[in-house]
């Protein structure tokens, strides 16, 4: 990938900047990312953004609200690539 690039994503994180840049792929955002909980916990949330097609390059933000529910800040920032995993599934015989 080219510093160009690299630069211009991580120039604004914001996650609506990103939208509009970026196809969101995936977001996994806990039920009780802006409730309040118990003191010192914290909720995650992640995004992936599919930031380069041709080389299947994604970038994968990972988002935390304190035990208040709010101020929301970026944990984790990683460019990841898919891999595809099979699954087995067991099921009762009828």
């Amino acid at each position: 990938m080219e510093l160009k690039l690299i630069n211009e994503i991580l120039s604004d994180l914001s996650a609506s900047t990103l939208r509009k840049k970026f196809n969101l792929v995936e977001s996994n955002e806990p039920r009780n990312y802006w409730s309040e909980k118990n003191q010192g916990e914290e909720s995650k949330k992640v995004e992936i953004y599919e930031v380069d097609k041709k080389a299947k390059t994604f970038l994968r933000i990972e988002r935390a609200t304190d035990s208040y529910g709010d101020n929301e800040s970026l944990v984790g920032l990683s460019f990841v690539t898919s891999k595809e995993v099979k699954v087995t599934a067991f099921q009762p015989i009828n």
